[in-house]
């Protein structure tokens, strides 16, 4: 291959993965906006967050009337009228509405963690789709090449320069290469439902052939430091910290005293009275402890952001490993299989008769079970990338 033709095929290859990466943002944007989990999740975190703002204001003022028909006659009627508004300490109203910030905070970056968690199923599935694609492309090709070698074998049986069983076994590979094809086909198929549903029910066909591009992989500790930070599950952790925070000030506030004031009128035998009405609560039982079980949900709390570090650490750090591994047995096949062009050469020898068909059959086995092999290798090796580059979808 000379200098002009490898520029035109790295040319090519390029304009076939950006033409897949056009297709995956494409499929992913029509997913984050169709998916049906995702409005649903998207109206709940709406409703929610309604729900956590009401109740922040005062109670109801209560109104109370009694009539009393005073026995003897002589005795006289009473009549008490009391309006009464009742509250807590004022700090704990200010309290409650930074806790309700809180929790509806809290809905946001799970709803985060539920997108990302469907788009990465559907990147990985899509992944998988050009995979097939792939694939069915190679299976085409051997298709059609083993639809050649039956012709021209028949060919040779007709004229009795080879046995049945030579034409037998080129029949044979010809059909497991035909359902092979078909395999292929039907788990595209399978695939592409899975997607649709995913599109909330509108159909979405994945044509490429080719794997996008994707984003340079830094070293370790700049990735998982990216990682770290954008971690959903993460931050859901340290904001239920913050949650159990506001909630053991909530619950300091609601230690201090509630208060009455209102106003009260009362006739009994022809006199009224009317003037204030004062009154407190003593804190003695109600919010007996809660203060105590805030201050250990905090301690809870931050042992789980602690436990899901390290646990999420050697994850990723598990994946890395996976991924430099899977680069490097890549590299080793591709120079390998690169380097000369066996299927053409052992066809080649078929047609001139420096091989029968059984010995072709052996031979070239090895060369599509390393090509199967690497093309397996790939795909793995997109899935990876996909999952340590999760948290930018």
């Amino acid at each position: 291959m000379n200098y002009r033709q490898i520029i035109a095929l790295v040319a090519l290859l390029a304009s076939n993965s950006m033409y897949a990466q056009n297709t995956l943002d494409q499929a992913l944007n029509s997913i984050a906006e169709n998916n049906k989990t995702l409005q649903s999740a998207n109206q709940y975190v709406a409703a929610k967050s309604l729900e956590m703002h009401t109740g922040l204001t005062l109670d109801n003022p209560f109104v109370t009337a009694d009539y009393m028909i005073g026995r003897p006659v002589s005795g006289g009627n009473q009549l008490d009228f009391m309006v009464v508004q009742a509250f807590d300490f004022p700090s704990v109203y200010s309290r409650q509405s930074t806790l309700a910030d809180e929790n509806e905070a809290m809905l946001s970056i799970q709803l985060k963690e539920i997108k990302q968690n469907i788009l990465l199923e559907a990147k990985t599935t899509i992944l998988e789709v050009i995979h097939l694609n792939k694939q069915a492309l190679i299976f085409q090709e051997r298709v059609g090449s083993s639809v050649k070698i039956v012709a021209n074998y028949q060919l040779k049986f007709d004229a009795e320069d080879i046995s049945a069983l030579e034409l037998n076994k080129a029949k044979i590979q010809l059909l497991n290469f035909q359902s092979e094809l078909r395999k292929l086909e039907n788990e595209v198929k399978m695939k592409t439902q899975h997607l649709t549903e995913l599109n909330g029910g509108l159909e979405l066909l994945i044509d490429a052939t080719e794997y996008p591009l994707h984003p340079v992989v830094p070293v370790f500790e700049t990735l998982e430091d990216s990682i770290e930070v954008n971690d959903p599950r993460l931050k859901e952790l340290q904001q239920q910290v913050q949650i159990y925070e506001s909630t053991l000030s909530l619950n300091r506030a609601l230690t201090l005293p509630k208060f009455e004031f209102g106003y009260h009128y009362q006739s009994v035998l022809g006199q009224t009275f009317n003037g204030a009405h004062i009154g407190v609560s003593i804190p003695l039982w109600e919010n007996k402890n809660k203060v105590n079980a805030a201050n250990a949900s905090i301690q809870l709390g931050m042992l789980e952001v602690e436990e899901h570090k390290t646990e999420h650490y050697y994850e990723i750090k598990e994946l890395y490993q996976r991924y430099e591994n899977l680069k490097q047995t890549i590299d080793d096949y591709t120079n390998v299989l690169g380097g000369i062009d066996s299927e053409k050469i052992l066809l080649q020898s078929l047609e001139l008769g420096e091989l029968n068909f059984i010995s072709y059959a052996i031979e070239i086995q090895y060369f599509y079970s390393a090509k199967d092999t690497l093309s397996d290798l790939e795909k793995e090796y997109q899935l990876i990338l996909a999952q340590l580059f999760k948290y930018q979808l």
